[in-house]
């Protein structure tokens, strides 16, 4: 229900929104609402070639021009250890009815 094309186009508007694209191809897509990393994905067949790290790259550093210090991300269990690998660190469990996640953190930025 989050992801049908009305709820989707409501929250591009709530969000910063940016795609990667690969020889004219959409290949992956990650949003930016308030201090939280929203709706990464990468297309399955363009999946391990880094896209997902030059999606969340970019993101981080647009977040980080906007004065945010501290992203949080909602993982699902299959994208934690991606999210570790790029810095993020578990904060709690978050039990949901149509799907749990574990929200993770990372500083941007220098440490005062």
């Amino acid at each position: 229900a989050n992801f049908t094309p009305e709820r989707f186009l409501e929250n591009m508007a709530q969000c910063d929104v940016f795609v990667g694209l690969k020889r004219k191809t959409l290949v992956g897509t990650v949003s930016l609402g308030g201090d939280k990393l929203h709706a990464l994905f990468v297309e399955p067949s363009w999946q391990g070639q880094g896209i997902g790290r030059c999606l969340v790259d970019h993101l981080e550093a647009h977040a980080a021009a906007r004065g945010i210090r501290l992203l949080r991300v909602s993982s699902s269990i299959t994208a934690c250890a991606f999210f570790e690998k790029l810095g993020y660190h578990l904060l709690a469990f978050e039990p949901h009815r149509d799907g749990s996640t574990f929200l993770m953190s990372k500083r941007l930025g220098r440490s005062p």
